[in-house]
Formats: C-alpha cells, structure tokens, sequence
C-alpha cells in the first residue's frame, strides 16, 4: 500500500500514479465524474498515510490536475467540479470532508436521541456541528479527563458500505478500470474508511491536545458518523427494511431510524449478494446524499480497576447496598465504604463491585480478607500514585466503621478472571457457633474432628430460593474440627473448611431436611441443631 507523507494536487496525484501508473489516473477520473470527495478518491486507490491529514485539494482542482495529467482537458470537468463543492461525498457522506471545517448542520432533538439510544451509554454525544479538529477537540476537553494518550474510536453509517460496494460494481463494468480492481470485493486493498479518518484526524487532533494516538490508550475519544438514509439503504441486508408499503402508519412523529452501524457482518453482506439482486435495493453508482452525515464526539476512559482484600469486622453489613420496599436493611454496605474513600479520588461516572462470592449481612469476614475489585466506569482522573491508595485504605481502616481493606491498588482486568475462577474453585474456612439439641459429649466431638471429604447434597435453600434456581448442588466438606463451649453444654465451637458455594447455615440446621447429611444426623441427634454466629476465617485462593 502506498504511502504519502503531505497533502496538495500534485501529490495526490503522484500518490496514486505510484500505486498504479498513470492507468490511476482513470480510477480517479471515474470517481471525480460522480463527485466523490478526494480523500475517498485515495482510499479507492488503496493510499494510505500522513497524506489525509492536511487540508484536501477541492474536486475542481483534482479534476483539472487529472485532465493535465491525461493531457485532455475535460469541457465539463470544471463545472462538474464546482457542483461537487456543494454536496457531500457519496462515498463517505462528507464524513471526510467535514474535518477540514466545512460546517455541518445541527441534528436537531430527534437526531441526537436517536443517537443516544443506539449507542446504549447513559454518557452524552456531544453534536460536533463544525467538525473541524479545533470543534473535535473543545467537545473532549469539556469532559475533563486527565490524559497523555488516545485513540479514535469511529462509528458509521452501515450506508457508507452499502454505497462503496455500489460505486464498487460502477467501477467494474468499466473495462478501462477493471484491471486495478483486483477481487470480488471493495475491502481488497482498499483503505478503510475509519482508517482513512484517523489519518485525517489522529496527528492534527493529537498536537490539538497536547497529547500523542495509541491504540492500547484507555481514553478512547469516540467519534459517530450518523445518517438517517442508513436505515433504508443499508438494513435491507438483513431483511429489515420494511413492514410494506400499504403499512398504516401510529399517529404522532416516527422515531428516526438510523440503521444498522457499519460492521464486517454489513459488508459482508453486501459483498456477496449478487450485483443484479444488489442493483434492485440501491441505485448504482450512489448519488451524493441530499445532506452530510452528523457527528458526534464524547471522550471516555475505558474501565479501570481497583483490587485487594476487605474484612467485615461487625455484623449488621450488607454486601452491596440493601434496600426492600424503600427500607434499608443493614448500617452500610462494603460496596459504599469502599466506593466512599475511592471514587472522589478518580472523579467517575460510577463503579460496580465485583468479589469472589460474599457472606451475609450477619456474618463477619475475618483473617486475610475477601478479594474484591471495583471496575471504575469512565475515570476523567488520571490513576493516582500507590502512595495514594495506601491513604485510602488506611482512612477507612481508621473510620470505625467495621469495613477494612487491604492491598488496595490498581489491578488488570484480568483479574477478573481470578476473581470468577474462584467463586468455583476457592475453598473457605468458617467458625460456626452452634446448639445442638442434646450434650456435647466426647463421642460427638471425636465424630466430628475424624470427618474428611464429605459429600453434601444441598437443595436450594428457602432463604434464596426467590432468586436461585431449585437445584440440588454437590459440595464437598473438606475437613471439620469442633471444641466445646465453656459454661454451656449444648454448644459448640465448629471449624469448617469446604467448597466454594457451601451452605454452611444450611449444613447445620439442615433447612428442614434439604441438607443431607447435616450436623445432627451426622453426630446422632434427632432434632436439628442451630447455628447461632457465623464468621468466615478465610478465603483460600491466590489473588494480589
């Protein structure tokens, strides 16, 4: 693939006589008579580079160089040209004609909801109405982030696609240009429009920003291409594109339908429907739509994570934040402590809280502590020192508030895979305070502590069972060793430690009989026992 390193008539020009010899100059001379826009002319030639980034020659001047070039001069080549300057490529819909400040009309309510709701983010689009690198620019630097790298993540209409594989058949019933057309499909050798746009936009944006284009860069700035003309043109490749002509129409406005994105699945889709099948849909070649597409800009960070181990040290604590019928259950939940002390640090639009399984609001998480990681949506922040960490964790640890952390730092989301890995595989280790319903003698005590590897069916349990599915789960009790409680001769002191997923309340009670075997039928006992407290000493998995 050729690459240029700046813009200007003639080096567009010898840009594409070095791809393909003068024979190029066809090629070009082809696209310009159905005014598709320089920039595009380039991509169709297969040149790719710095050559975007500058501003574009006009079509008026490309059409004359070309006539210079063939030695001709073309007698409606200027005024051809000159209508061109008015309407927006048909091949890009003026989505690579705007960058050059061109100003692009104002979406309007209906548009921009439209927008909104296809993309799925509560995060606003801002309207880019000049789409000029300076207007790109200004809409990232009102979302505030703190950044040192990007990338462009761009967006399209499916039309665009549709309208390259048409100008595509155009082109190849020319005889003259069918040789440097090699294939069956405009993806062969072919810059890709959202490349094409990075090479318009990435460097000029990049000096704008004071900052420099990566693709592994967590700020992705996001830039959407969106044309109403999409759903007609384009959703008919997935047999979308009408409920018939004699349809009756609700009363009050139509939603605007913006169609299907461009996607592989799209092209792919247009490239192997048939060209007389594919002429009956869409016009060939495309005409330059009546408008340009609009554009939309918002910067986002991509997730980042926060990882390490919490301890529940007081009961009355819910997991995450616990509220029925408008009444909160619990003091506080480790989710909010934890967010508490993190999030003003990283200035977020929000986080989820993800650990390796939880205990309930009665029951206290001791020892090393449970692996947790916070997933921080959209942090305009850039990621604090560990120095810093260390100061949040020791702020809640210092509150009182009965919710520790330890080894709080960043992590990768990787560690999330971790995290799921060990709901499965982990084993934990409990202290269980119990009442059983006759003595604890010797015997009782010997039977326990000689227990290994027993197999318990555990049936759903009626505490979960409006939000878990009716099953019975196998698990195993690894090992058990129990001490009397001083001063009282039904209790006793239970160490556990079992598979992940165990019901340890349930495996002492019995949960009338849905646990089976359980502590009274394994010790004798014809009543249930209880389990009075409940602690989680460990959490026995590799993490951070």
């Amino acid at each position: 693939m050729v690459t240029a390193d700046k813009g200007g008539v003639e080096d567009y020009i010898q840009a594409v006589t070095q791809k393909g010899g003068t024979a190029c100059l066809w090629l070009l001379e082809k696209l310009l008579q159905i005014q598709v826009c320089a920039r595009c002319c380039l991509r169709f030639a297969g040149v790719s580079g710095d050559i975007y980034a500058p501003p574009a020659p006009s079509i008026r001047d490309l059409q004359a160089a070309v006539s210079d070039a063939h030695g001709d001069a073309q007698a409606d080549g200027t005024a051809a040209g000159a209508e061109a300057e008015t309407h927006p490529c048909p091949l890009c819909l003026g989505a690579l004609q705007c960058t050059d400040g061109g100003a692009l009309p104002s979406p309007g309510r209906n548009i921009s909801a439209a927008v909104q709701q296809s993309r799925g983010s509560p995060q606003p689009w801002i309207p880019v109405t000049a789409a000029s690198i300076a207007a790109i620019a200004e809409a990232v630097r009102q979302e505030g982030h703190e950044f040192s790298s990007f990338w462009l993540d761009v967006s399209l209409p499916g039309a665009t696609q549709v309208r390259q594989q048409a100008i595509w058949h155009w082109l190849r019933r020319d005889a003259a240009v069918l040789p440097l057309l090699p294939g069956h499909s405009p993806s062969v050798d072919m810059v890709d429009l959202k490349v094409a746009l990075r090479h318009t936009l990435g460097e000029p944006l990049a000096r704008q920003l004071h900052s420099k284009q990566d693709p592994d860069a967590d700020l992705r700035i996001g830039l959407t291409f969106a044309h109403p003309a999409t759903a007609a043109e384009a959703d008919f490749l997935f047999g979308s594109n009408s409920k018939g002509r004699g349809a009756k129409r609700k009363r009050g406005a139509a939603p605007v339908q913006l169609g299907r994105s461009a996607s592989d699945a799209l092209g792919q889709a247009a490239a192997k429907m048939m060209e007389s099948k594919f002429g009956e849909e869409v016009r060939i070649p495309s005409l330059p739509p009546a408008q340009p597409a609009f554009a939309f800009a918002r910067a986002r960070r991509e997730a980042v994570y926060i990882g390490g181990y919490y301890l529940k040290l007081q009961r009355d604590i819910s997991h995450s934040p616990f509220i029925i019928d408008g009444v909160r259950k619990g003091r506080t939940s480790i989710q909010e402590e934890i967010e508490r002390v993190v999030l003003p640090h990283l200035r977020c639009d929000g986080s989820k809280f993800i650990s390796a399984g939880r205990e309930d609001m009665d029951v206290r998480m001791l020892g090393s502590g449970r692996p947790f990681v916070l997933e921080v949506a959209n942090a305009r922040a850039a990621m604090p020192p560990q120095e810093c960490f260390d100061q949040m964790a020791a702020s809640l640890n210092s509150s009182g508030v009965g919710v520790e952390v330890r080894k709080l730092r960043p992590v990768d989301k990787d560690i999330l895979k971790l995290i799921k890995a060990g709901e499965q595989e982990k084993q934990k280790s409990y202290l269980a305070t119990c009442w059983l319903p006759c003595p604890v003698t010797p015997a009782i005590l010997d039977k326990i502590n000689a227990t290994e590897n027993l197999v318990l069916q555990q049936r759903t349990p009626t505490r979960v069972e409006h939000r878990r599915a009716m099953l019975v789960r196998e698990k195993t009790l690894f090992s058990m060793s129990a001490t009397p409680v001083q001063d009282n001769p039904q209790g006793l002191m239970l160490r556990l430690r079992t598979q992940a997923g165990t019901y340890i309340k349930e495996f002492v009670h019995s949960d009338e009989g849905r646990t089976t075997p359980n502590l009274a039928s394994l010790v004798g006992c014809a009543e249930p026992a209880r389990i009075l407290q409940l602690d989680v000493l460990e959490v026995h998995m590799d993490f951070i």
